[in-house]
C-alpha cells in the first residue's frame, strides 16, 4: 500500500490540474494572437500606419482594433494557464524562459550595433544593452511573464488579488519605470484575471453561440472603424491618436507634448 502522504499528493495533484484544466480552443486561440501580433508588428513596419499625426485608411483602423484586444487577451489567457505552485520542474522552465529571453536581448543589441555602424552612425558596444535598451523590443514579455509567475503564488494569497493588480496598474502610469519595463505592472490585471477567475468563465467558450457572438461583434466592431478610417477625417485621426498614446502609456512611452 502507498503512504498515506503520496495519495494524499497525488489527490492533490489530481484536483489542481482538474481545476486548471486547459482547454484546447485556448491553444488556438493563442495561436491566432500570436499571428495577429506577426500582422500588427509587419503592418507598423510597411505601411506606417502607426503614426498618430497621419493614419491611413484601412490599416490604421486595424491597429486600432488589435490594440486593445491582442495583447491583453494574451495575457488573460497566460494567467489562466499558469499555475499558482512554484515547483522545481516550473522554475526550470521559467529559467528556459528568462535565458531565451537574455539571448534575444543580446541578438538584439548586437543587430543594433550592427546596422549603426554600418550606416556610419556611433553606437557602443558596451555596456550591452539588455535590459535598458534604448527603444521598445519585442521580447518584453518574456521578461513579463517569467516575473509574473514568479509572483504569482503571492498573488493567489492576497484578499482582493484583481483589485490590487489593477491599483498597480494605475500607479505604474505615474512611475518612471520606462519602456518595456512599466509593461510588469500595467498588463498586469489580465494576467491576474486569468488566474484567479473561475475555469468556468473559459469553459463558456467552448459554446458555439458564445463564440460566433464574439466573432460577429468583433467583426462589426471592425467594419465599422474601417469605414470610419476610410473617410480620414479630422474625428479619426484624433481618435486614433487618443488610441494610440493611450496604449502608448501602457509600455512606458511619452506621447509628444505637442
Amino acid at each position: 500500500a502507498r503512504p498515506a502522504e503520496q495519495r494524499t499528493e497525488e489527490a492533490q495533484g489530481t484536483e489542481e490540474d482538474e481545476r486548471c484544466a486547459r482547454i484546447p480552443l485556448l491553444d488556438n486561440a493563442r495561436a491566432a494572437l500570436i499571428f495577429l501580433v506577426v500582422l500588427y508588428h509587419a503592418t507598423v513596419v510597411y505601411t506606417s500606419a502607426d503614426r498618430p499625426e497621419d493614419p491611413i485608411a484601412y490599416w490604421s483602423a486595424l491597429l486600432i482594433v488589435m490594440k486593445p484586444v491582442v495583447m491583453p487577451a494574451f495575457c488573460l489567457i497566460s494567467g489562466h494557464l499558469s499555475r499558482p505552485e512554484l515547483t522545481p520542474r516550473r522554475a526550470y522552465e521559467l529559467a528556459q524562459i528568462f535565458v531565451v529571453y537574455l539571448i534575444f536581448q543580446g541578438l538584439y543589441h548586437v543587430n543594433n550595433l550592427i546596422s549603426f555602424r554600418i550606416a556610419g552612425f556611433a553606437y557602443p558596444a558596451l555596456p550591452l544593452q539588455l535590459f535598458q535598451p534604448k527603444a521598445q523590443v519585442v521580447t518584453w514579455f518574456l521578461f513579463t511573464l517569467t516575473s509574473w509567475r514568479l509572483a504569482l503564488p503571492a498573488i493567489v494569497e492576497l484578499r482582493f488579488p484583481l483589485a490590487i493588480s489593477v491599483g498597480l496598474g494605475l500607479c505604474a502610469l505615474l512611475v518612471d519605470l520606462g519602456q518595456n519595463y512599466q509593461n510588469v505592472f500595467s498588463f498586469l490585471p489580465y494576467f491576474v484575471a486569468g488566474a484567479v477567475l473561475p475555469p468556468r468563465w473559459f469553459e463558456l467558450l467552448e459554446r458555439p453561440q458564445v463564440r460566433w457572438s464574439l466573432t460577429a461583434a468583433m467583426a462589426a466592431v471592425a467594419m465599422t472603424l474601417a469605414f470610419f478610417s476610410a473617410a480620414r477625417g479630422p474625428r479619426f485621426v484624433a481618435f486614433f491618436s487618443a488610441v494610440h498614446d493611450s496604449y502608448a502609456c501602457f509600455s512606458g512611452i511619452v506621447p509628444d507634448s505637442d
